[in-house]
This record gives structure tokens, C-alpha cells and sequence, in this order.
């Protein structure tokens, strides 16, 4: 298993923050980054894969999104 915690952008991190920003697509992009840098660092991905888990959440994530 591997664990990543995000932070906010260094852009975000002075008034206003945030601003909704978890709500919008460009969120989205930046967990996609995130998973797509920690791949070649995880030890599971060498023996047991990732089995789709991450296409899964950020596609509910993203239909999430979609239908507020």
C-alpha cells in the first residue's frame, strides 16, 4: 500500500486558500500527478499492481464533480 498526503498547492497556501479548489477539475489533475509520480516509488506496484483502485476512485471522483 502506498500513502500520500496532499497538501495544498504552494500557490494556495495565502488568502484566499483554497477557494473551492478540491471542487474543481484542476484538483483532479493534481491527484492524477500524484499517483502517476508514486507508481514507479511503490514497492506493490513491482509485485502486486495497483489492480485499477486509483482509475476508480478518481473516476468516481470526477463523475462526482461532474454532477454537482
Amino acid at each position: 500500500m502506498t500513502v500520500a498526503v496532499v497538501d495544498a498547492p504552494s500557490e494556495k497556501q495565502r488568502p484566499p486558500y483554497l477557494s473551492g479548489f478540491r471542487q474543481l477539475a484542476d484538483h483532479v489533475v493534481d491527484v492524477q500527478a500524484v499517483i502517476a509520480w508514486s507508481r514507479p516509488r511503490s514497492r506493490t506496484q513491482s509485485h502486486h499492481g495497483f489492480n485499477g483502485i486509483e482509475a476508480e476512485v478518481v473516476g468516481q471522483t470526477v463523475a462526482w464533480m461532474l454532477a454537482k
